[in-house]
C-alpha cells in the first residue's frame, strides 16, 4: 500500500491497496455502507442534498454538510460537494468507484463562524485483478486532495509528516477491507 500524490491543494494523499472481494461486491458494500445508517457513514450523517444532476450519466449530488470538531479552538467546518458514482457497467473494464470534488451552489446556507473546506478531485477507484490463485480481487486507489483551512490544515500536515496520519489511513484501510470481507462472507452464506 503506498500513499502520495502532489497538487495544488495543501494536503493530497493516495492510497493503494488489494482487497480480496470481487470488485462488485466491493463496489455494492462501500454503496450501502456510506448511506445514513451504514458502517461508514460517519462524515456523510448530516449530508443535505441540495440538487441532483439528472442529465448526467451518471447522474451526480450536490450535497453540502456541517462538521463541528471536537478540538479546542477549531472552528467548525462546512462543505459543498459534486459526488458521483460510476457503476462499472460504464466502463470498458469493469473498474468502478466514485468521484467527489468542491463546487458552489446557489442554496448552500450560510451559516457565520464555519471555514469552509475545500476539496479537489477525490475517491475511490475500484478495478478488477486476478490473483495469482485465479481468483477475482479488486484492486483499490483512494486519492484524498483537502484543504481544510487555518490551523486544523497545520495539524494536519503535521501528522502526516509525524507518521501519525499515515498509521492512521494503512488503518482505515485495513479497517475497510475488512468490513467488505466479511459482507462478501455474509452474502456467500
Amino acid at each position: 500500500m503506498g500513499e502520495g500524490a502532489r497538487t495544488d491543494l495543501p494536503l493530497a494523499r493516495k492510497i493503494e491497496g488489494v482487497i480480496p472481494v470481487p470488485p462488485d461486491i466491493t463496489y455494492d458494500y462501500l454503496q450501502l455502507a456510506m448511506q445514513k445508517g451504514g458502517k461508514l457513514d460517519q462524515p456523510f450523517r448530516g449530508e443535505e442534498i441540495l440538487q441532483k444532476i439528472d442529465e448526467s450519466i451518471p447522474n451526480a449530488w450536490i450535497v453540502y454538510n456541517k462538521y463541528s470538531l471536537p478540538l479546542p479552538s477549531a472552528s467548525p467546518r462546512d462543505v459543498c460537494l459534486e459526488r458521483m458514482w460510476m457503476p462499472s457497467y460504464l466502463t470498458r473494464n469493469g473498474t468502478s468507484g466514485m468521484a467527489l470534488w468542491s463546487t458552489h451552489h446557489s442554496h448552500i446556507p450560510h451559516v457565520q463562524g464555519f471555514t469552509r473546506v475545500l476539496a479537489g478531485l477525490s475517491g475511490f477507484v475500484l478495478s478488477p485483478s486476478t490473483s495469482s490463485d485465479s481468483l477475482l480481487h479488486t484492486n483499490v486507489v483512494i486519492l484524498v486532495q483537502i484543504d481544510v483551512q487555518d490551523s486544523l490544515q497545520t495539524m494536519l500536515e503535521g501528522s502526516y509528516k509525524s507518521g501519525l496520519l499515515k498509521i492512521g489511513l494503512r488503518t482505515a484501510f485495513a479497517h475497510i477491507s475488512h468490513l467488505v470481507e466479511q459482507y462478501y462472507e455474509y452474502i456467500q452464506g
